[in-house]
């Protein structure tokens, strides 16, 4: 793209779309926004407007960034508590199993029962252990998902809600009538580059 090109804003939108439908409803009554989430069309298509053009372009631009940088400062806190919350059933049910299997293990269930109970207890805790893990990689992490992967997920949002939060400052001050272009189209850029992170790490769900 030239020095004097529009920037596309397709993780923007894209975000939109799968984050806050609702939300473009308010924009596509407007026909240079309207244009920008069309189907099919992406953010917009890089081009050489110039002048007066380029200007209402950045300002389209600017205005469909301003709903998503609220939606996405709105989504990323959600995510991350629902994050922290499966990590902590995760510890409990990874303790219950490795719990549970330390005494299938230990040499009290023999000391307690005869032979062939004590073999029985004693395979019904490990039984009870290897359900617990399984539970907890299946149904708390959601089978695909390790501990570690959903810390890092929960850190990358956390980080994301910052820069969304500063973005959405520096947008206010950049966005004025008179908005020097260079700044804009380079804000504009960026963002687009958090969002692309941001659709990475955030659930559709959440």
């Amino acid at each position: 793209m030239g020095a004097e090109g529009l920037p596309r804003i397709n993780e923007i939108t894209a975000f939109l779309e799968s984050h806050a439908p609702d939300r473009i409803v308010s924009l596509v009554g407007k026909p240079l926004t309207a244009e920008l989430l069309a189907p099919g069309v992406h953010g917009g298509e890089p081009d050489a407007a110039s002048g007066p053009d380029v200007r209402a372009g950045l300002a389209a631009r600017a205005e469909v960034l301003a709903v998503a940088l609220d939606v996405a400062i709105a989504r990323c806190g959600p995510a991350v508590e629902s994050i922290a919350v499966r990590l902590r059933k995760a510890r409990r049910w990874r303790f219950t199993s490795l719990s549970l299997g330390t005494i299938g293990a230990s040499s009290v269930i023999g000391t307690a029962f005869t032979s062939a109970t004590a073999a029985l207890v004693a395979g019904l805790f490990t039984l009870i252990a290897n359900i617990a893990a399984l539970f907890t990689d299946q149904v708390v992490l959601g089978g695909q998902f390790k501990e570690a992967d959903l810390a890092a997920t929960a850190q990358k949002l956390t980080k994301a809600k910052g820069m969304a939060q500063l973005t959405k400052d520096l947008l206010g001050a950049v966005a004025r009538t008179d908005f020097e272009v260079g700044e804009m189209r380079v804000l504009l850029q960026q963002s687009n580059a958090l969002f692309e992170e941001i659709n990475d790490a955030l659930p559709t769900s959440a």
